[in-house]
Parts: structure tokens; C-alpha cells; sequence
């Protein structure tokens, strides 16, 4: 039987770790002031900003709103021309750069040679829809192609991984299953994803009180 693995190591694994080494290593920046989400319009700006000036040159670029902060990765070899971007911005209040370190066990496994693209298309992506001059077409014309986007990408998903589930014998032993599959799959991660989103919103109204009821207590203070 061929070995499917050895296969896709030597010629898609390999490949696109040494393409990813010669742009050096992935580091992150944790970018503060100009970036949170206390004023969205500031923070669309400025991240616009960066990516026409420097990011949109490196093939491995993406971020992640974090809401107080947003996390900005990129290329070794651009990390020059970031801080050089936020030094002529004025823009002091940023950690960085420093080591890109995943917390979950499938980001971290997958980190290169999965991860970093999926986040790298997702990023240009949000950039593409975001600068779309066709947005006359449809009401709410940006809230229908981020449902419908996501809706292609998880189908994809499912569509290429179901069939080597079957040829693999995991999980999966007859292809009708893969709707099912699907299906059952995409209903527990909108459960976890509120569940999630509960627990996130509970935290940072939490830190916002005591960061809240800390500034009063500095003022009695002084």
C-alpha cells in the first residue's frame, strides 16, 4: 500500500516549511495604543494603515483582535519595517517582537505547516472584503459575504477531510456519514463558541470593573 504520509511530507511538508525558513522566522508584536477596541474606527484605521505600508508585502502576515490589543505576526525579515511603522506613528505602547508561541495542542502540531497559512488567508481575506467597491451590490453587503465566506470555508473543510477519513477508516466508514459528521460537528462548536463568548465577556467586564474601581481608589488617594 502507498504510504500517503511519507508522500505528503516530501512534497508538500517539506517544500513550505524550507519556503517559510527563507523569509525567517514568524514573531508576533502585541500592539496597544491605536489597536484596542475602545474606538473601532481608530483601530480599523491604523491596522489598515500598517498592512498597506508593510504587511501586505509578507506572504506569512495575519493578527488577531483581542479586543484590548491586537496581535500582529509577521516575517523576521519585516519585523524592521513594523517597528518602524509604529516609531513614525507614534504608536509606544506595543510588547514585541517576541517569540510566536501557540497555547493548544493542534495550533502548536500544526503550526507551519497548517496554521500560519490559514491565518495568513484569513487576514488577507478580511482585507480583501474589507476594500470590495462592489458592497452596492447586497444589504448589509459585508454581513452577507462574511456569513457566506465562512460558510464555503468550513464546507471545504469538511468536503476534503471527510474523504480521507473514509480512505483512512477514521472515524468515518461510509461516506453518507460525512453529512451527518458535518452537521454534528459545525451544531457543537456554535454551542461551544457561545459558551465561550459568555465566559470571555464575564472576564473582561470583571477586569474592567476592578480596573475601574482601582482608578477611584487612586483618586481618593491623591
Amino acid at each position: 500500500m502507498m504510504n500517503y504520509q511519507n508522500l505528503l511530507k516530501e512534497f508538500i511538508v517539506a517544500p513550505l516549511i524550507n519556503k517559510i525558513k527563507k523569509l525567517g522566522e514568524v514573531v508576533e508584536f502585541e500592539l496597544y495604543d491605536g489597536f484596542d477596541d475602545n474606538d473601532p474606527y481608530e483601530t480599523a484605521k491604523n491596522l489598515i494603515s500598517l498592512y498597506c505600508d508593510v504587511l501586505r508585502k509578507d506572504p506569512n502576515w495575519h493578527f488577531f483582535n483581542e479586543g484590548d490589543f491586537m496581535v500582529v505576526r509577521c516575517s523576521n525579515l519585516f519585523v524592521k519595517d513594523v517597528e518602524k511603522f509604529l516609531k513614525d506613528n507614534k504608536f509606544t505602547k506595543y510588547i514585541g517582537p517576541k517569540e510566536w508561541v501557540e497555547s493548544t495542542y493542534i495550533t502548536k502540531h500544526f503550526q507551519y505547516t497548517f496554521f500560519l497559512k490559514m491565518f495568513h488567508q484569513i487576514s488577507e481575506g478580511a482585507m480583501t472584503v474589507l476594500f470590495d467597491d462592489d458592497h452596492d451590490a447586497y444589504e448589509n453587503y459585508y454581513d452577507y459575504c462574511i456569513k457566506n465566506i465562512m460558510e464555503r470555508i468550513i464546507h471545504a473543510w469538511f468536503n476534503h477531510n471527510t474523504m480521507f477519513a473514509v480512505v483512512f477508516g477514521k472515524a468515518l466508514k461510509d461516506p453518507i456519514d460525512c453529512q451527518l459528521w458535518e452537521a454534528d460537528i459545525i451544531s457543537s462548536l456554535s454551542i461551544q463558541r457561545a459558551r465561550y463568548g459568555g465566559k470571555y465577556e464575564f472576564l473582561r467586564n470583571l477586569e474592567i470593573k476592578n480596573k475601574n474601581g482601582k482608578n477611584k481608589e487612586e483618586i481618593r488617594a491623591d
